[in-house]
């Protein structure tokens, strides 16, 4: 990928997350990640300062986002450095499909709530 792909791909990204409806009030972020939780919910994602995902707010996400984009190739293990935009994008995608999500659960969105059922109810 080359580094004019790599930005505008990234750029979208950005764009996507930022128009993601922010609804992180205390009261809404603990009861989603308590329902989440007990449902066993894992997205495979772990902030690097500790926490959980399910409680983090988009100023949180946000950072976590710049994080991985000022990864350099000393950062990260060989067999990725090569591929290192590659990954970051990866990563990046990964991070905003499931915040997206989150702030639709968090919305109380049924639909959303539908998804989570289908991959993690009982039954």
């Amino acid at each position: 990928m080359d580094g004019q792909a790599y930005d505008q791909e990234l750029e979208k990204l950005e764009g996507r997350f930022e128009r993601i409806e922010d609804h992180s009030d205390a009261a809404a972020v603990a009861v989603t990640a308590e329902q989440l939780e007990r449902l066993h919910y894992d997205v495979g994602i772990e902030p690097r300062g500790g926490g959980s995902f399910l409680r983090m707010s988009k100023d949180e996400v946000r950072s976590e986002i710049g994080r991985i984009k000022a990864l350099k190739p000393r950062d990260v293990p060989d067999e990725e450095a090569a591929r290192l935009e590659k990954v970051k994008l990866e990563r990046i995608s990964l991070i905003v499909y499931h915040y997206e999500l989150l702030a639709r659960l968090r919305a109380e969105d049924a639909a959303a709530w539908d998804t989570v059922e289908d991959l993690y109810g009982e039954d």
